[in-house]
């Protein structure tokens, strides 16, 4: 998600989660602390998903089956944010808030 310098860049703590799951149940492999680190290191800002971002969820289109992107989107409608993806499904259907990189 890409926000102005000046306010801070939120980063995703839900992909931190999303790669910890992933990792545990064998579908990713890398050193989750390293990326841990680099997060910290870059001077991101941690975005927490809240019970508003949740209920946004159920109101978007059922364009994407994963529940890690439906709520990167929620996220992304709701603050509002630019979410920078290489997901092709989600980038056409969100208008401003996806952006395919």
């Amino acid at each position: 998600m890409d926000r102005d310098r000046r306010r801070g860049v939120p980063s995703l703590r839900l992909r931190c989660s999303e790669i910890a799951i992933k990792m545990r149940l064998g579908k990713s492999e890398g050193d989750l602390n390293q990326l841990v680190y680099a997060v910290e290191a870059s001077g991101f800002l941690e975005l927490p998903v809240r019970a508003h971002h949740a209920a946004r969820v159920v109101q978007l289109p059922l364009h994407h089956h994963d529940p890690f992107g439906c709520l990167l989107v929620a996220q992304a409608v709701t603050e509002p944010l630019t979410l920078l993806t290489a997901d092709a499904v989600l980038s056409p259907h969100y208008g401003d808030a996806v952006r395919l990189v």
